[in-house]
C-alpha cells in the first residue's frame, strides 16, 4: 500500500461471515486434498529428481549406517530383554519403509535405546505377573499398538503435540534415560552376574558396587572397547582439523568404529574359544538366520490389557525420539533424500542371512560398550545446565525433577513427571500472566517528534523497568495505562480483571458513593483509613489497555473486561473511558465492538452479560443492549470517526520511500499508538472534566 505523505488513513475490517468461510473452504478442498496426499508420500515430490550423484552418496551412507545399525540393534534388543535377532528385524523394517513416508535424511528408524529400555521394563513387569505371555509377544503387541496410534496421529496431522513438550523436558528425559541405560549396562560391561538390570537405577548402582569384586574377564573387553570407541572418535576429529584433505575418509572411518570394534572383538573371542567347551567371557551364542520369527502376531485382550499402562509413555517416547529430533536436524541441515535407508536395510538383511554364524562369538561386554558409547551423548552436560539456569529456573526445575524421578523410579514415571510438570507450569503461566502498570519516558527530539503537530513522543514502559525505571514519568492526571502479557481467556479472565481494578484503585481516588458496610461487596476495600490515604490522588478518567500481546479474546475474557469496566464506573462515580492500543487481530476488535467498547459509554444496564450462561428474558433490557451493540458494528452513524472511511488492505505494505502517518481506527477508542490513546484521553478529559 502506498499513500501520499500526510494523508490520514482510517482502519476498518470487512467482516467475513461463516457462510463465506465455508464456501472458500470447499472451493479450496481439492487443493487441500492434493497437498495432504503429497505430504503423506513425500517421496513422490522428489523421486523424479533423483540422480546418479545422489545414488552414489546414498549408497555409501547406507552401507556406513548399516554397519553401525547391525551391532547397535542387537545390543538394543538385549536391553529390551529380547533375543538379538529381534533388533535386526526391527531395524530392517524401519530403514526400508521410512523413506516412503518421511523426509529426514539424518534419522534411521529402528530400535532405539530409550524405547528398548521401556520395552524391557514392560516385558519384565508383564512376565512377572503372567506366565502365558512371552517376551516377544509383548514386544510385538506393544510395537503394533504404539505404531498404530502414531500412524493415526500422523494421518490426522497431530504433530502439533510435539510443541507441547518443551525442550527442557526432552533434555531431562533423555539425560535420565541415558544415565539409566548406562548404569544398567555396567554389570554386563564387567561380567558381573546376579544383578537385576530392570530394577530402579539407584538399586542397580548400589548392587553394582556391592558385587564389583565378582568382575570377570569381560571387563577387559568392555573397558578396552570404550577406550577404542572414544579414541577413534576424538582421534578422527583431531586429525580432520589437522589434515582437512582427508576429512571425508576420516569421517567415514569414525562412523564405522562400532563395526570395526565388533569385528576385532569377535575375532579375539573366537580365537580364545578354540578347543574350549565353555567361553571364558559372556557371548551372544546362536542367532537364527533369516526371518524365522515372521508370523501373524498374537494380539488379544489379555496382551493388550497387560501393556495398556505403558502405551502412553511409549507414544511420548516415539514423539520425542523421532519427531522432535527430526525437526532439529531439519533446522540444521535443511536437506532431504532419505533413500539411503534402503541400502542400510540391505546390509541388515545380508547380516541376517550370511553373518549370523559369526555373531555367535560377539562378546556381551563389547555390545555394552557400544550401547554406553551411543547413549552417552544424550546426557546434557554442565554447560547446558548453566545456560538453562540463566534462562529460566522453572525449566531447570523441570529438567532436574525429570532426571531424579527417572533415576529413582523408571523411565515411565520420568516421562509422566516431565510432561505433567511442564503442563502445570504452562497452565500456571496462562492463568497468572504478567501484568504491568505503564508510565512513559520522553524521547529526544531527533526526528521522533511529530513533524506536523510538534507533539512530544514517549516510550511506554513499566514503572519498575530495570534500566529505564528511574526515567519513567506518570501519565497525565486521571489517565492510567497497563499491559497484559497473555491471551485474555477463561483461565485468566478473573485474575486479569482483578489486577486491572486493583491497579486503578491504587492510583486514583474514589469518586462514587461510599457504601455502608452491609452494602459493600466482599472485594470493596473502602474504609476511612484507605479513603483518606487516597484522597490526594486524582479521580479516574480513562484506562488504556495495551493489548499487543493479546492474540485471543474469548467470551470469558470479554465478559471480564465488561465486569472490570462496570466496577471502575461504580468506583469513579461516572463512566471511565477504556481505550485499547495495538489490537493485533480483527477477531479481538470485533469482540470489543460487540461489547460496546468501540462506541462508549456502553448503553443499557451496567454489568450486562455479553454471552449469558443462563439466557435472559427475550424482552429484557439485556437482550436489547447486546443486540444494539452487535448492530453498531455496521452502523456508520454510531461511529464517531470521519464520515469518509477508506478501507485498508492489511496485507499490503507501505514503501520505505513514502512513509505514512500513524493509522487511525474508525472507532475512537481503538488506537494504533500509545501516544494517540493518551492524547485522546486528555482531550476528552478537557471536555468532560471530572471534579
Amino acid at each position: 500500500m502506498t499513500t501520499e505523505r500526510g494523508e490520514e488513513i482510517f482502519i476498518d475490517y470487512e467482516h467475513t461471515t461463516y457462510k463465506e468461510e465455508t464456501e472458500l473452504f470447499f472451493k479450496n478442498l481439492p487443493h487441500y486434498t492434493r497437498d495432504y496426499l503429497v505430504a503423506l508420500l513425500p517421496i513422490a515430490s522428489w523421486i523424479r529428481r533423483y540422480n546418479l550423484m545422489w545414488l552414489m552418496r546414498d549408497l555409501i551412507a547406507g552401507i556406513t549406517v548399516g554397519i553401525v545399525v547391525v551391532p547397535q540393534s542387537m545390543a538394543y534388543a538385549k536391553i529390551a530383554m529380547l533375543p538379538p535377532q529381534y533388533g535386526l528385524y526391527t531395524a530392517f523394517v524401519g530403514l526400508c519403509v521410512y523413506c516412503l513416508f518421511a523426509t529426514s535424511k539424518d534419522i534411521s528408524i529402528g530400535p532405539t535405546a530409550v524405547m528398548s529400555l521401556l520395552v524391557g521394563q514392560t516385558i519384565t513387569r508383564v512376565t512377572s505377573e503372567s506366565t502365558t505371555i512371552t517376551g516377544p509377544e509383548i514386544a510385538v503387541t506393544f510395537s503394533l499398538l504404539t505404531g498404530g496410534i502414531a500412524m493415526f496421529l500422523g494421518l490426522v496431522r497431530l504433530g502439533i503435540l510435539v510443541d507441547f513438550i518443551p525442550a527442557c523436558s526432552i533434555a531431562g528425559f533423555m539425560t535420565g534415560s541415558a544415565i539409566t541405560i548406562t548404569i544398567g549396562q555396567w554389570p554386563k560391561l564387567f561380567g558381573i552376574k546376579g544383578i537385576n538390570t530392570q530394577d530402579s537405577t539407584y538399586l542397580i548402582f548400589g548392587n553394582f558396587f556391592k558385587h564389583l569384586p565378582g568382575a570377570q574377564l569381560d571387563v577387559a573387553f568392555g573397558l578396552t572397547g570404550l577406550l577404542f570407541l572414544y579414541g577413534i572418535r576424538y582421534g578422527c576429529q583431531y586429525l580432520s582439523k589437522r589434515y582437512p584433505k582427508y576429512s571425508t575418509h576420516l569421517f567415514f572411518f569414525g562412523i564405522m568404529r562400532n563395526g570395526i570394534l565388533i569385528i576385532f572383538a569377535t575375532l579375539i573371542v573366537f580365537l580364545m574359544n578354540i578347543g574350549k567347551t565353555t567361553s571364558p567371557v559372556s557371548i551372544l551364542k546362536d542367532i537364527p538366520a533369516g526371518f524365522q520369527a515372521m508370523a501373524v502376531p498374537r494380539v488379544d485382550t489379555e496382551s493388550i490389557s497387560a501393556i495398556a499402562s505403558s502405551l502412553p509413555s511409549g507414544i511420548i517416547i516415539l514423539i520425542l525420539e523421532h519427531c522432535a529430533i527430526a525437526k532439529s536436524f531439519g533446522r540444521i541441515n535443511n536437506y532431504t533424500t532419505p533413500i539411503a535407508g534402503i541400502f542400510s536395510g540391505c546390509v541388515v538383511v545380508l547380516a541376517l542371512y550370511a553373518l549370523t554364524p559369526a555373531f555367535y562369538y560377539i562378546p556381551d561386554a563389547t555390545l555394552s560398550a557400544v550401547v554406553i558409547h551411543a547413549v552417552a551423548d544424550l546426557v546434557s552436560g554442565p554447560s547446558y545446565i548453566k545456560r538453562l539456569a540463566a534462562v529460566s529456573l522453572w525449566e531447570l526445575f523441570v529438567f532436574v525433577v525429570t532426571v531424579i524421578v527417572t533415576f529413582f523410579t523408571s523411565v515411565e514415571y520420568g516421562i509422566y513427571a516431565s510432561v505433567a510438570l511442564s503442563i502445570v507450569i504452562l497452565l500456571f503461566r496462562i492463568a497468572r500472566p504478567r501484568f504491568w502498570g505503564l508510565g512513559r519516558v520522553p524521547l529526544a527530539d531527533n526526528g521522533v517528534a511529530d513533524e506536523k503537530t510538534k507533539q512530544q513522543r514517549y516510550l511506554y514502559v513499566p514503572f519498575n523497568h530495570p534500566s529505564l525505571g528511574k526515567l519513567v514519568e506518570p501519565l497525565p492526571s486521571g489517565v492510567l495505562m497497563c499491559r497484559i502479557d497473555e491471551s485474555f481467556t477463561y483461565p485468566n479472565s478473573g485474575y486479569i480483571s482483578d489486577r486491572i481494578i486493583a491497579y486503578c484503585k491504587e492510583h486514583t481516588r474514589r469518586g462514587g458513593q461510599v457504601l455502608k458496610k452491609g452494602d459493600r461487596a466482599w472485594n470493596d476495600d473502602a474504609d476511612p483509613v484507605t479513603e483518606a490515604a487516597r484522597e490526594q490522588l486524582p479521580p479516574l478518567h480513562a484506562l488504556i489497555l495495551d493489548v499487543a500481546s493479546v492474540n485471543r479474546l474469548d467470551s470469558s475474557g470479554l465478559q471480564a473486561v465488561v465486569d472490570a469496566s462496570t466496577a471502575l464506573n461504580r468506583y469513579a462515580g461516572h463512566h471511565v473511558e477504556l481505550h485499547f492500543v495495538n489490537i493485533v487481530h480483527p477477531a479481538i476488535r470485533r469482540a470489543l465492538i460487540v461489547a460496546g467498547f468501540g462506541t462508549q459509554p456502553v448503553p443499557g444496564d451496567e454489568g450486562q452479560e455479553i454471552l449469558p450462561v443462563v439466557p435472559a428474558s427475550k424482552d429484557g433490557p439485556q437482550k436489547q443492549a447486546v443486540d444494539e451493540e452487535a448492530a453498531s458494528s455496521d452502523d456508520d452513524e454510531r461511529k464517531q470517526g470521519p464520515q469518509h472511511i477508506e478501507s485498508v488492505d492489511t496485507g499490503s505494505t507501505a514503501t520505505l520511500s513514502n512513509p505514512i502517518p500513524i493509522p487511525k481506527d474508525v472507532y475512537p477508542f481503538f488506537h494504533w499508538s500509545a501516544d494517540e490513546a493518551v492524547n485522546a484521553a486528555v482531550r476528552s478529559l478537557s471536555v468532560h472534566r471530572v471534579d
